[in-house]
């Protein structure tokens, strides 16, 4: 049974955050860092450059971010199209999260697994001091594996939490309450990206961006800089469930009688559904038979309950803050985590 310092569930921005802090202050601490799908990043996924999930920044206030995306030189360029305050990253956000998993790798003591799924934690006092036991399955090879820790982080959605790892004993009910009745930001919620030559859309008479029935809204993602002309549908509304027939059947059609027959002149298209991502969403039926709009609930965000810790248990993700699911509430999240334990190891000197 392997032995760390601290264990940090979600191989997200918060969590490798987390672990980036905390090996910063001690170099020594043994870390190890678990990931349930095959890549880091989380919500923050940007294949070929498109941000499926986490895209925008704000720099007038987002000041974790400006410190995260300077220190690992990550440049970022202004969307125009949106907002004149709101910035995107060149090559998309996970760029911040390949870099910084680099960084955090450099220590020794830190290690990062992926296909790590968490089903089991386990609390108890052995000499007046907390020890955590944590079971998990491998699930490329769908075997057990048990770590014991001093501290765990749960850098995942509060949702996901509670629905797919078991606590012995049990997390507080209030504050079960609460992980259940905070919604998971972008889950239910899917992009398309058009990928095109030249961005002949910017000749037409229709301003972007625009929005179409059931809270989709059209936007221009390209990248001048990379050469990259790219158009992004984002469902935000009721939960869609998009695939290559929506896409040419619908998508398309309506596109095409805004902008003519050359979008469906496309090099590539990439899309997303978080709703289909296990990791990310853990009730689909409900967003689809309820009719929920994806997003409506992100100005809910942030109870105060969710950043409490349990014991040796903390808790960090975007979702945990008040900045409506950004990734500076992501990045907050680990800053205060790593103060908490940080307050934890020093009342223990």
């Amino acid at each position: 049974m392997a032995t760390y310092d601290v264990i940090i569930v979600g191989g997200g921005i918060s969590g490798l955050y987390t672990a980036s802090l905390l090996s910063k202050h001690d170099p020594a601490l043994k870390i190890q860092v678990l990931e349930a799908r095959d890549r880091l990043g989380g919500r923050l996924y940007s294949p070929n450059g498109h941000d499926m999930g986490g895209t925008w920044s704000w720099p007038h206030s987002d000041f974790h971010v400006n410190e995260l995306a300077n220190q690992l030189k990550v440049s970022s360029f202004f969307d125009d199209g949106l907002n004149k305050e709101q910035v995107r990253f060149l090559g998309g956000t996970q760029q911040l999260v390949i870099k910084l998993a680099e960084e955090v790798q450099k220590f020794k003591e830190v290690e990062i697994k992926l296909n790590q799924f968490i089903h089991l934690i386990n609390s108890s006092s052995v000499d007046d001091n907390q020890v955590v036991r944590i079971k998990a399955t491998q699930l490329t090879t769908n075997t057990e594996e048990e770590y014991t820790t001093k501290y765990v982080v749960l850098a995942i959605p509060p949702r996901l939490i509670t629905s797919k790892i078991k606590f012995e004993p049990s997390l507080p009910k209030n504050k079960v309450d609460i992980m259940n009745g905070t919604s998971t930001w972008m889950a239910g919620a899917s992009k398309v990206f058009l990928e095109y030559q030249i961005p002949f859309w910017r000749r037409s008479n229709q301003s972007l961006p625009f929005s179409l029935s059931n809270g989709i809204m059209v936007y221009d993602a390209s990248q001048d800089a990379l050469e990259k002309y790219v158009l992004c549908a984002f469902h935000a509304g009721r939960p869609t469930q998009v695939d290559m027939d929506y896409i040419k059947v619908h998508l398309l059609e309506t596109l095409t009688s805004i902008f003519g027959s050359k979008i469906r002149e496309t090099n590539h298209i990439y899309y997303c559904n978080w709703l289909e991502d296990v990791w990310t969403c853990d009730n689909p039926l409900e967003l689809k038979r309820y009719n929920r709009n994806c997003m409506e609930d992100m100005h809910s965000l942030g109870n105060p309950l969710l950043r409490q810790p349990v014991n040796s248990i903390y808790f960090a993700s975007t979702e945990t803050e008040m900045e409506y699911g950004h990734i500076q509430g992501a990045l907050k999240s680990g800053q205060r985590v790593f103060n908490q334990i940080l307050s934890k190891i020093n009342n223990k000197i």
